[in-house]
């Protein structure tokens, strides 16, 4: 049975409308199907997120996918961001370390203290790697590798 579809108004700037405008086009499709799709796509990179028992180490591949966007975006600081993240965590094999969590919440920034902080927490890093690289990598080996 298919799912019932619901109505949504969304304000966008011009340039974003243009911008999924010429994706239509050059896909040949109309441009709602391009913001669907948009949807999708980020939604699927938040999965974590949407599974409200999710928590801690749990949350950390939407954060490790796009932590330095949402952190960004919504102007989450390293105190909600921690919230978010460990918000009901019981016990440190869960939870994720405030350093980790203020270095997402810096990710936004060109800060020399975070390539520095990085660059000793992450010994495997190239010295050509870009920060948010080196950041990804770190929180990945560090989260995600550990999850499997």
């Amino acid at each position: 049975m298919p799912q019932k579809k619901k109505s949504l108004s969304l304000r966008i700037t011009q340039a974003d409308f243009d911008r999924a405008q010429v994706v239509a086009d050059r896909l040949g499709v109309r441009v709602s199907d391009v913001f669907r799709f948009a949807l999708k796509v980020g939604l699927a990179k938040l999965a974590p997120l949407d599974d409200t028992k999710a928590q801690g180490r749990a949350l950390m591949p939407a954060f490790v996918e796009c932590g330095r966007d949402l952190a960004d975006y919504f102007d989450l600081d390293a105190e909600r961001l921690a919230r978010i993240v460990n918000g009901e965590v019981e016990g440190d094999e869960q939870r994720v370390a405030v350093e980790d969590i203020e270095m997402l919440a810096m990710s936004g920034m060109q800060d020399h203290y975070l390539r520095s902080r990085l660059r000793q927490l992450n010994r495997t890093a190239d010295g050509s790697m870009g920060m948010d690289d080196m950041l990804r990598r770190y929180l990945d080996e560090k989260y995600i590798e550990s999850l499997d």
